[in-house]
């Protein structure tokens, strides 16, 4: 086998260190203004905004189709 069961990529200390902390993020989290208030918009900002646009457009919109039969004739637009 190639490499002979040694490590042969280089590993960059910088990915290595990277993915460890995003491995451990848990231990690592501190609750600061910053954190707070991202986890505000993202977790209540957005979802009430979105569901204050969604009643508000809450049958705005027809979207019935009227269904012909094979034979009827074309509608044609006035």
């Amino acid at each position: 086998m190639a490499g002979n069961g040694h490590d042969t990529l280089l590993k960059d200390p910088a990915i290595e260190h990277w993915t460890y902390m995003r491995a451990n993020t848990y231990l690592y989290f501190r609750w600061t203004k910053r954190t707070t208030s991202l986890g505000v918009l993202f977790g209540l900002a957005i979802p009430l905004g979105l569901y204050y646009v969604a009643e508000k457009t809450n049958g705005f919109y027809d979207y019935n189709v009227e269904v012909r039969k094979k034979d009827d004739p074309p509608i044609i637009a006035k």
